[in-house]
């Protein structure tokens, strides 16, 4: 008895060691028990994740990418748990959009009409609206009372707001029926009325800024602002044309006094070392004339004369990199005649004659000399360029001349009789 009291007392503590032991055995030892499956991700996020993403972006007002990240969550977790929040953002974008079309079609059209005081303040304006079936003055005024809050038409409460913007539908279109198809007069916002007579405001500024910027002299300011008009208001304005007319009268003026400048400077400028400057100067000087005539100015017939008579003289000739010469000779005019002349007009006077002769050769002149040097090298230079210099001197047909240059020949400033007188132009 005494050995089965004490089995009996052991029993239960055996049974459960066994319990203890059967965990090891069948889980390989371990007592904890397996880890769930890591979660789906696409590029690195899991549905939970894309879905938050979409929240915040609907919360936000960004639908499409709120609809782009709804739709990453269900591609990440296949199934129709996002159903209810996916229509949630489809609803959203329809709305958004029948919005955004209300405020185009209420908002965004040019006003037609504007009534606009002398200081730029607009007194009254309006957009033109068709309608469409169904609408009324009414209708309208809840569409144009949701296009300036940006809702939904139909989430406008009829209230204060849109039983002005009804009174000011009626002023302008009388309390009546509308017709399918027929123009509707809508009224811009206090808002937009204050903004337009901000920038007609500014506008007037900048002409008065232009206006003392011309009394200063500075013509280029006065330019730049003008052409920072950005009103129709100011830009039709009394003040602006105005201000065009001060403005082209100084510019004409401008012009003119540039081209007589540049007319007087190339008439004194030495024809042998600045012929190239000269062309340019006088070239210019045209231009500016011709400008100045189109904006109304008188151009002296007497400048324009002298600028084009010289031009035209000076156009004959070309001289070269190595420093010679180069012209049409025409036809009838001898070789040494032509010669003559272009040394002439280069140095500006004729050549002084002194009429001796051999054997009184100590009485020629300095420009005698320097003519019999001038020619010997003219000699000389044809010859290299192949030509022979006696059947050239006895040519008189039109062909291309190449002299010699005048300087180190004679006397540029002195001797013989001016050609010109070398008075400003006028």
């Amino acid at each position: 008895m005494g050995h089965l009291r004490k089995a009996t007392l052991a029993l239960p503590v055996v049974l459960i060691l066994i319990g203890l032991a059967v965990p090891v055995v069948v889980d390989g030892g371990s007592s904890r028990p397996p880890a769930p499956p890591d979660p789906p991700r696409y590029a690195g996020r899991t549905a939970a994740e894309w879905h938050e993403l979409a929240m915040r972006s609907l919360e936000s007002g960004r639908l499409n990418m709120a609809l782009k990240y709804m739709k990453t969550a269900e591609r990440t977790a296949p199934g129709r748990q996002y159903g209810r929040e996916l229509a949630e953002v489809r609803r959203a974008r329809k709305k958004a959009a029948a919005a955004a079309e209300n405020r185009r079609r209420m908002l965004e059209a040019e006003p037609g009409s504007f009534e606009i005081a002398s200081d730029g303040r607009v007194t009254s304006a309006y957009r033109e609206v068709v309608a469409l079936p169904g609408e009324s003055l009414w209708s309208l005024a809840g569409r144009l009372v949701a296009a300036r809050t940006g809702d939904f038409p139909s989430d406008v409460a009829d209230g204060d707001e849109v039983y002005d913007v009804w009174d000011a539908l009626t002023d302008l279109n009388g309390v009546r029926e509308l017709e399918v198809g027929e123009i509707v007069f809508v009224p811009l916002s206090d808002d937009e009325l204050r903004a337009i007579t901000v920038r007609n405001a500014a506008d007037l500024e900048r002409i008065r800024l232009a206006s003392a910027a011309l009394a200063g002299g500075d013509l280029e300011e006065a330019e730049e602002l003008r052409a920072s008009l950005e009103t129709d208001f100011a830009l039709n304005s009394e003040a602006a044309d105005s201000l065009d007319r001060r403005i082209s009268k100084m510019k004409s003026e401008t012009l003119l006094a540039s081209a007589r400048l540049a007319a007087t400077e190339a008439l004194a400028a030495s024809r042998i070392s600045e012929h190239g400057g000269i062309l340019e100067s006088l070239r210019l000087a045209r231009q500016k004339l011709e400008m100045a005539r189109r904006l109304g100015a008188d151009v002296p017939a007497a400048l324009v004369k002298s600028i084009e008579s010289f031009l035209s003289a000076a156009e004959r000739y070309t001289i070269r990199d190595d420093g010679t010469i180069a012209a049409r000779k025409p036809s009838g005019v001898a070789y040494t005649e032509f010669a003559r002349s272009t040394v002439e007009w280069f140095l500006d006077r004729t050549l002084e004659d002194s009429g001796a002769e051999f054997p009184r050769s100590s009485l020629k002149s300095a420009d005698e000399l320097g003519w019999a040097e001038y020619m010997k090298d003219a000699s000389s230079l044809a010859e290299r360029g192949g030509r022979d210099f006696a059947e050239l001197l006895v040519d008189t047909g039109e062909r291309v001349v190449v002299l010699p240059n005048p300087s180190g020949y004679f006397d540029e400033g002195c001797g013989g009789t001016r050609l010109s007188s070398r008075e400003s132009a006028q």
